[in-house]
């Protein structure tokens, strides 16, 4: 479970999320906006990589505050659009690495990161190093880095992006497994989300827009909006009437 309550966040001068307030349970929810939005702004504040400027966040039974931190750091897994590694690190180092950051257990450790490798399909490529991967099995990896000891909070931001389509196919394949996690999707590609989204935030302009089902979503279409699909011309028609306003 986690829990958002009057959520505010910014850059100097700049507010990029405005009173946020939102509730997730387990399961994935896709999030969808603009860019510039706040959607990474937001993922990064979830992640306790930006202290928030006011508001609350509460994770399971602990809530965001400086006794808490390292706990609750303990319990998220973070994948954000560009993320570093040493290329001289092997796949199972890279994901060790990960599994000792957020705190598994020494005696849990291997058999965490042998389940993580497994569930990404990078069970023969543990001893390759990182340098020696192609994009989307450094992707895969990044996937099995998030996932690795099971955390309450899975964060992705734009997994999906270089990826081909078998690879998207194996990724929604991997992230449909984590049944037991809040599961925050941060993707501008609509199919994923028709595909593995339980439910959709909308963000823009820092606030939600829309929280609800992807079907709810697809019923607030305008049919002259655009859009290929029921679910981007709810999408398009949404982010129309916010403008009116």
């Amino acid at each position: 479970m986690l829990a958002i309550s009057n959520l505010q966040q910014g850059y100097g001068l700049t507010t990029v999320i405005k009173d946020l307030t939102l509730y997730m349970e387990h399961g994935i929810h896709a999030l969808l906006g603009p860019n510039g939005a706040g959607k990474s702004t937001f993922l990064r504040t979830l992640a306790t990589i930006v202290p928030p400027r006011r508001g609350r966040i509460r994770l399971d039974d602990h809530e965001l505050g400086p006794e808490t931190l390292e706990q609750i750091r303990g319990r998220i897994g973070y994948l954000p659009q560009r993320f570093g590694f040493d290329p001289s690190m092997t796949v199972s180092e890279f994901v060790h690495y990960a599994a000792w950051a957020r705190g598994v257990p020494r005696p849990a450790r291997r058999a965490a990161v042998e389940e993580a490798l497994e569930k990404t399909g990078l069970g023969d490529r543990r001893a390759v190093k990182m340098r020696k991967l192609s994009g989307g099995m450094v992707q895969r990896s990044g996937i099995a880095w998030a996932i690795v000891g099971n955390p309450s909070l899975i964060l992705l931001d734009e997994p999906t992006v270089g990826l081909d389509p078998m690879q998207r196919i194996r990724f929604r394949s991997i992230i449909s497994q984590q049944r037991d996690a809040v599961i925050v999707l941060s993707t501008h590609l609509t199919d994923d989300v028709d595909a593995i989204a339980e439910k959709v935030i909308v963000m823009d302009e820092g606030t939600a827009r829309f929280q609800g089902s992807p079907g709810e979503l697809e019923k607030l279409a305008n049919p002259d909006s655009p859009g290929n699909t029921p679910l981007e011309r709810g999408y398009t028609t949404l982010l129309a009437g916010s403008k009116e306003r």
